[in-house]
């Protein structure tokens, strides 16, 4: 049987369900026997509920969507046939993601070269 401190510590693991199956019942029976360790574990399970169902109705913004499609075609090397199915958007929105975020990466690494005196010119 765990404690209470080691129960606190396994309670984001378990709710990622990153425990092995003998740890999922250790944890279950703690909380199980141990209501301030199940409120804890309430609390937890709601918040990431309230999250999940923000981040739905928000969505994430286009900076970052086309950060992901830079990150899926250059740096993991996934077709625009795949990052459509992966992202659940259109090919021709994975290909136009992929040149904004392209054109803003240059823009970034342009001005860090200029700012570590590699680049000449003026900054943008």
């Amino acid at each position: 049987m765990i404690n209470c401190r080691d129960c606190a510590s396994a309670l984001n693991p378990y709710l990622d369900r990153e425990l092995s199956d003998e740890d999922v019942v250790q944890v279950r029976s703690h909380l199980e026997a141990c209501g301030g360790c199940l409120h804890v574990y309430q609390f937890e399970e709601s918040l990431r509920r309230l999250v999940k169902v923000r981040c739905r109705q928000q969505g994430a913004p286009e900076w970052l969507r086309e950060r992901i499609t830079v990150l899926l075609a250059d740096v993991e090397g996934f077709s625009y046939n795949d990052i459509a199915e992966i992202t659940n958007v259109k090919k021709g929105t994975v290909m136009s993601r992929l040149f904004r975020g392209r054109r803003l990466l240059q823009k970034a690494l342009v001005d860090q070269a200029r700012s570590a005196g590699f680049a000449g010119g003026k900054q943008s």
